[in-house]
């Protein structure tokens, strides 16, 4: 018998070439989601704040700009955020009530003579108040604006009368009149998905000042009445979903959950028994020391009274440990004062709004059949700790990767686990299915 060897060497490269696998990338599916056009608006959380202020590196980091990335995957179109100038970005002091830079840590030799870091400032870039032009961009998340300031006609002017961080990328900064407001510049895209992640502004500006405005308020440290608040939500929510638009929706952290209020523990106040012997000699009647951990003692808002502080209350982390352990604050001497604490009162005031403002974001997203990302579950359930893909990281300021060093914003990939959270529930409520971020290739906080 006579073989064509030829044509059998070629029958079986042809076998081996049809039974290749197919190496092509994984193909990803909107669902029932139409991510074309995405559109987030809201404050701080979603425009990728952190040490701090806003910088171009943080943007980069911005949950939003994480989303678009995977939505590109799956349709989406292009996602253009309004960068700040490299450099030290703007943030905001409330206590000074002043702009600042951006934070970082510096090594030093405690009180204590013991090696540490502290957390210092750099200054304010004023470019940040530059006007970047009659522009529109799909992320208008603006660090510090308040639920009803996004459709308000005097937001994009300039500072201090606006907020400078939509005044710099208003599509008109009202130089002859009114601005435009961030809601309309959203609705200019006209979104087919949309991210809301507001309201935590319209209660934490007074927790950050320590109870320097009114509840009920609508000045800078106030907190937002709860019929303005409930308004703004319906609005911002009617006015992006209009033609019947999907998305995600994301609320507040409760006081409980943010390091910053818990950086410096109430019982924060270590004595030696002699120390502890020699407070009590010159205690007025209800302040007593023992050895071991004490109660710090603060200021009453008025009438000069001073006791210590219970648990459930809070200090505002402008007070360091070596103010503490070597510079007598929180004794009967140098008692901690009122506007660096907030107390019971300002606490339960907090406390309340936060929770009826949440039931109110959930109750709006829920109407319009929006995705829901628990932010204040998420930050809970840090304080115990979150693992993904091989990393794990805490709400320790320093130490636990997800927080940055203002103790309330988060870092890099502090951000990107919150993408993922949001990935999870966009893709459960619209049977997409999206790929999360890789967490390990953002950073946490830097050290010297």
């Amino acid at each position: 018998m006579n073989f064509n060897w030829k044509i059998i060497a070629f029958l079986a490269i042809t076998s081996i070439v049809s039974c290749k696998p197919d190496l092509d990338e994984p193909r990803y599916s909107s669902g029932e989601a139409v991510f074309t056009r995405f559109v987030s608006i809201g404050d701080d959380f979603g425009s990728g704040f952190s040490d701090g202020a806003l910088t171009s590196n943080a943007q980069i980091s911005a949950v939003p700009n994480f989303l678009s990335g995977k939505f590109q995957l799956a349709d989406g179109g292009q996602f253009s955020q309004a960068y700040m100038q490299d450099g030290n970005g703007a943030g905001y002091d409330f206590i000074n009530n002043s702009l600042v830079g951006s934070s970082y840590l510096s090594s030093y030799i405690n009180c204590q003579n013991k090696s540490s870091f502290k957390i210092l400032k750099t200054t304010f870039d004023n470019r940040s108040l530059d006007w970047l032009g009659a522009k529109y961009y799909n992320n208008y998340c603006i660090p510090g604006l308040k639920s009803f300031q996004a459709y308000s006609q005097f937001t994009g002017k300039s500072y201090p009368a606006g907020n400078i961080f939509y005044h710099r990328m208003a599509s008109d900064t009202g130089t002859s009149g009114l601005s435009s407001t961030v809601l309309g510049d959203a609705q200019y895209l006209n979104p087919t998905f949309v991210m809301v992640w507001i309201g935590a502004s319209d209660v934490y500006n007074y927790a950050f000042s320590g109870g320097a405005g009114e509840v009920g308020g609508l000045n800078t440290f106030d907190i937002t009445p709860i019929d303005t608040f409930e308004a703004a939500i319906n609005y911002i929510f009617d006015g992006l979903t209009g033609a019947g638009q999907q998305g995600i929706a994301a609320n507040i952290p409760d006081l409980s959950v943010v390091p910053y209020f818990n950086a410096l523990p109430f019982n924060g106040l270590k004595l030696t028994s002699q120390q502890a012997s020699d407070l009590n000699a010159v205690s007025p009647p209800g302040i007593n020391f023992v050895e071991g951990n004490n109660a710090l003692v603060i200021s009453e808002p008025t009438g000069g009274v001073i006791r210590q502080i219970k648990r459930g209350e809070y200090i505002l982390n402008v007070i360091n440990a070596d103010s503490v352990s070597c510079g007598g604050w929180g004794t009967p001497q140098k008692p901690i004062p009122a506007n660096y604490v907030l107390d019971s009162l300002e606490v339960s005031r907090i406390s309340n709004r936060i929770a009826i403002f949440n039931s109110d974001i959930r109750n709006a997203a829920v109407s319009k059949g929006f995705a829901f990302f628990d932010f204040n579950r998420f930050m809970a359930n840090l304080k115990s700790g979150y693992s993904f893909s091989g990393t794990s990281a805490t709400s320790n300021m320093f130490y636990g990767g997800a927080v940055s060093l203002d103790g309330y914003h988060l870092t890099a990939r502090g951000y990107a686990m919150v993408a993922n959270e949001c990935i999870k529930s966009i893709n459960a409520k619209y049977q997409s299915n999206l790929p999360l971020v890789n967490t390990v290739d953002y950073s946490s906080v830097l050290f010297p």
